[in-house]
């Protein structure tokens, strides 16, 4: 059941991304819903290998259908998913949401800049960080309403199943 609501979230975002987030743009910027999907659901996994798989398919499917590079977005999912699957564990006491938001601040904005300077160059730095502030900015909005859902839906537990094991 858990690869079926996987594969109907990655549909419901691709066609999001696809067709109506273009239509909301802040500045020129919008925000990579598959790469956050990829961080959120790397949050939540236990295994690396279904982790990576979702990762994939996510860069994938954000490098064919955004106006950006395909190596950027491909790189951008698999750092984002990657560094999500890592620090799940790892710094017990900050939540798991908070650290998705961090990671996602700091994929966007080093992605956002790679873009920039890939396309335009190095000359006009101010130029790039008002871009990169309103990507950065609307992925970040982008990742706090997403991982909840996703955490609630496609990870649901119901109480009494969880299993003990000593």
């Amino acid at each position: 059941m858990k690869i079926f609501k996987t594969i109907v979230w990655i549909a419901i975002l691709f066609i999001l991304e696809s067709v109506f987030v273009n239509i909301i743009d802040i500045r020129g910027a919008v925000p990579d819903l598959l790469t956050v999907f990829a961080a959120a659901y790397a949050a939540r996994e236990r295994r690396l290998t279904t982790s990576a798989y979702v990762i994939i398919v996510c860069g994938v499917l954000t490098g064919s259908i955004v106006g950006r590079s395909f190596p950027i977005s491909v790189l951008e999912a698999a750092f984002a998913g990657t560094a999500m699957f890592v620090l799940k564990d790892r710094i017990r006491f900050v939540p798991v949401w908070l650290k998705n938001a961090a990671v996602m601040l700091v994929t966007a904005a080093a992605a956002g800049f790679a873009e920039y300077f890939a396309a335009c160059g190095f000359g006009d730095v101010f130029g790039a960080l008002a871009g990169v502030l309103s990507y950065t900015a609307y992925t970040l909005a982008a990742a706090l309403i997403i991982y909840p859902i996703v955490k609630r839906s496609v990870f649901y537990e119901k109480e009494g199943s969880k299993l003990l094991v000593i």
